[in-house]
């Protein structure tokens, strides 16, 4: 099964995630490759947006009211 990893680092290249996205069976062409990940695309931003909002909202202290 085709797999594809992605490593969000931050500015200073600390990590910040390690997500990985299997494509499926039978991808024996770039065509197919293509058609997968961009299938994935949608579910792949929304999990690096997510994880950039959650590196920068641990880098704040929550006020206190």
């Amino acid at each position: 099964m085709a797999q594809i990893r992605l490593q969000i680092l931050d500015d200073n290249g600390t990590e910040l995630a390690t997500k990985s996205y299997n494509l499926g069976d039978s991808l024996d062409d770039l065509s197919r490759i293509e058609q997968q990940i961009e299938t994935l695309r949608p579910e792949i931003l929304i999990d690096i947006t997510s994880e950039l909002l959650s590196a920068e909202q641990s880098k704040h202290e929550k006020k206190h009211f």
